[in-house]
């Protein structure tokens, strides 16, 4: 696991170059401190550059891993981010082919993959979560690809002159050619779902390379494909063997995730997802689990971690999140996010990935289970709403039940439109008191088009939505807090054969609709819940979902975090007039009469000021904020 940073000039050179690629990585130094190295090259077509690398030691710890790595011939150049995992099976292919390895690493069996088979044909074999650039001296051109998930990021800024690409925003303020601006044009999405879908960001002109896609990096016009679409699959209702198949996928999955050369651990939350990728870790190594927990016992899921410790007889960690603690690291992770914190329990895995760094490097988590195989209340919802709707037909719309499956807005009969605004955030209400001349409609015609663009019916076009949308922002989390302790982070769930064997299930194995509330527990997840119990139990598996909660009222009432955003948000908020700031100070007034969605929508508003006042007011640098 490792950080990616270059840029490509159009024909002139700057003064100092090497200087530049060097700041843009001691930047992301974080994300590899074993080794760093840059590479500089020249096209025949004019273009010329500096390819820059951080490294994180995980597979062949020696000098042999090097990167960036040159082939042979000196004719392709690559720098990777990311791990392989069939690399290895693989490279026994090239070996018949002629090729001779100096390393042990993935990164030379994919610089091979690509010189033997091309660009399209490599990311068709490759099973990993990736990001990498490529040189390709050839053929005169350079590619940048994405992991089919968006497991590891890939950011990239052009104007007329220069292209710039890395792992992490924050490294182009390094460049002289980067000019920082609010992205005003996402503003209504971002505070609408808490979070920026498709390929644009906060900062103008700088865009994410979205998953499953690979760009060919030129001064022309973007010329970018979508290298893999999830397929319509034949239908698999065989209840019983469908979920010793998936169970089966699970274990086979973590299992090949365990490839190392160095400690791996567990994130334990003692929800159901993790602790099954700690039972199948349990049957291959010793390990250990490493787990956040809260003083305040209402915030705390201490009792499932302890059982699942118990269960699987493995040796825990366990470490307790203060208010202190909290304030403390702050404004440091909205710096490693590179967007503001929308989930305040990022705080809470920044911690636990800290304290886990000093006897691990690697950790595996749950990440992706929710929206693959229908583990939000909205899947549950949705399948409600699809069956009211086949069994009422026109009916459906005229007895208002496409209302009840939207809180935005009253309005909206459109079936789709429904589903996009089932996973707002924040209300139409709220929206319009924090930002009158927000622009609803453009926001649900974003999201309509990335649903449209999406194969399929049914409930697993949703799922895949799902995919596309709101996991990008939960794998930008756990990326950014884990990589800022040089931790790597790893994610069972998100397998390319997992990916397409899901797809083929009958809906009625994921989820099912729920006329109760009580009855989504039982109604989302029904196999991996049916396995989970196999392990686990019945109370443990079907127990209400408690999620990763922080106490935010408490942490906003302690007397130093009052005073930062009393004294210093409240002000850049009534200067940027991106909110409305007198409605926001209104809700801090009756702090204790908020409810806890308010107070996370507070939250929300407080983040992205702190975002803005390092990104855009002091040019991505933390000096300002040291005294908070």
């Amino acid at each position: 696991m490792c950080g990616i940073a270059g840029f490509i000039n159009r024909k002139t050179h700057l003064d100092h170059e090497e200087k530049i690629i060097a700041d843009m990585l001691d930047t992301q130094r974080h994300r590899g401190p074993d080794d760093s190295g840059i590479e500089p090259f020249q096209l025949e077509r004019g273009s010329n550059g500096y390819l820059g690398f951080n490294r994180l030691s995980i597979l062949d710890l020696s000098p042999n891993g090097h990167q960036p790595m040159y082939n042979k011939t000196r004719e392709i150049l690559l720098t990777f981010n990311g791990e392989i995992y069939n690399a290895f099976q693989l490279k026994k292919e090239l070996i018949q082919k002629g090729y001779k390895f100096r390393s042990k690493t993935d990164t030379e069996v994919l610089l091979y993959l690509y010189e033997e088979y091309g660009l399209e044909t490599t990311l068709s074999l490759i099973v990993g979560m990736f990001a990498f650039v490529v040189v390709d001296k050839r053929i005169n051109k350079i590619f940048a690809a994405r992991d089919r998930l968006g497991e590891k990021p890939f950011y990239y800024y052009k104007t007329e002159n220069v292209i710039l690409f890395a792992s992490e925003m924050k490294v182009f303020y390094r460049h002289p050619s980067f000019d920082a601006k609010i992205n005003e044009k996402v503003l209504d999405e971002y505070f609408m779902y808490r979070y920026i879908a498709g390929n644009e960001t906060l900062l103008q002109n700088v865009k994410v390379l979205e998953p499953s896609c690979y760009i060919e990096l030129d001064f022309g016009k973007e010329k970018i494909k979508r290298y893999y679409q999830q397929k319509v699959q034949k239908t698999r209702d065989n209840h019983k063997r469908c979920r010793e198949e998936l169970d089966k996928m699970l274990r086979k999955s973590t299992h090949e995730q365990l490839i190392s050369d160095v400690p791996i651990g567990i994130m334990l939350s003692g929800g159901i997802d993790s602790s099954l990728v700690a039972k199948y870790v349990s049957e291959k190594a010793t390990l250990q689990s490493f787990s956040v927990i809260f003083e305040n016992p209402e915030y705390s899921e201490e009792k499932w971690i302890d059982y699942v410790i118990d269960t699987l007889q493995i040796q825990s960690n366990k470490y307790k999140m203060t208010d202190e603690e909290f304030l403390q690291n702050l404004v440091k992770c909205v710096w490693h996010c590179d967007f503001p914190i929308n989930h305040p329990n990022s705080l809470g895995v920044y911690l636990l990935c800290a304290r886990a760094r000093k006897k691990v490097t690697v950790l595996l988590g749950g990440e992706g289970s929710d929206e693959l195989l229908g583990g939000y209340e909205r899947a549950s919802a949705n399948c409600t709403a699809l069956f009211l709707r086949k069994c009422l037909g026109p009916l459906y719309y005229k007895l208002g039940f496409g209302k009840k499956f939207n809180k935005f807005s009253d309005e909206r009969t459109n079936y789709d439109v429904s589903y996009i605004l089932s996973s707002t955030f924040i209300n139409k209400t709220d929206l319009l008191r924090i930002r009158p001349q927000a622009d609803i409609d453009s926001v649900i015609k974003k999201r309509l088009g990335i649903l449209e663009d999406i194969h399929g019916k049914s409930w697993h076009k949703y799922s895949e939505y799902d995919q596309r949308t709101y996991l990008q922002d939960i794998l930008n989390r756990v990326d950014k807090m884990s990589m800022a302790n040089s931790m790597e982070l790893r994610c069972p769930f998100l397998n390319r054969d997992l990916i397409d064997f899901v797809r083929s299930l009958k809906t009625s194995l994921l989820v099912r609709p729920s006329f109760r509330r009580k009855s989504i527990i039982h109604n989302g997840k029904i196999l991996l819940k049916e396995i989970c119990q196999k392990y686990f139990g019945h109370s443990f598996t079907y127990r209400k979902k408690m999620g990763w909660a922080l106490p935010l009222k408490e942490y906003f009432m302690s007397p130093p975090m009052k005073r930062y955003i009393e004294d210093q948000l409240f002000p850049g908020m009534e200067s940027r007039k991106i909110v409305d700031a007198r409605v926001v100070r209104q809700w801090w007034k009756h702090m204790e009469q908020l409810s806890q969605r308010e107070i996370e929508v507070l939250w929300l508003i407080i983040s992205f000021e702190i975002w803005a006042q390092i990104f855009i007011d002091n040019n991505g640098s933390l000096a300002f904020s040291q005294n908070t």
